[in-house]
């Protein structure tokens, strides 16, 4: 068993313990001192102009199962009427996934509006609102 020094009344103490016996620090745990130094092989696959742009497309690859990682371009900060900070994010996906990746995405963007039928609950609002007439 290996031993751990409290980070703020310098105790020594088994690793396997949660919390400093003296002063109930709790101890942060290594995950792992390894890092993948490999090639990623990663390609782009799409760049989100919005987080939710960001988000529908990576629902959609994930339900697909393609993993993804994104990478924040330029920082964004400022929010836009959706509440959605600006900024870009790239979509990159491994290059066994790239043409499913691809494929789903352009599936997607020639999709027919009709396909994505309106809330009807939306509708019913909308035929309430007039019916009641102008406020």
């Amino acid at each position: 068993m290996g031993t751990v020094k409290c980070r703020y009344c310098e105790t020594v103490f088994n690793e396997e313990l949660d919390r400093c016996p003296e002063c109930g620090t709790k101890v942060k745990k290594k995950i792992s001192d390894e890092y993948y130094e490999g090639e990623l092989n990663l390609c782009l696959v799409a760049t989100a102009l919005s987080v939710s742009e960001r988000d529908i497309i990576c629902s959609i690859l994930a339900s697909e199962g393609v993993q993804v990682l994104l990478q924040t371009l330029d920082g964004g900060g400022t929010a836009t009427l959706l509440g959605d900070p600006g900024g870009r994010t790239e979509i990159y996906v491994s290059k066994e996934d790239f043409e499913k990746a691809s494929a789903l995405l352009e599936e997607l963007k020639n999709a027919p509006l009709e396909d994505f039928p309106a809330d009807s609950e939306e509708s019913e609002f909308e035929e309430a609102s007039e019916e009641e007439g102008d406020f």
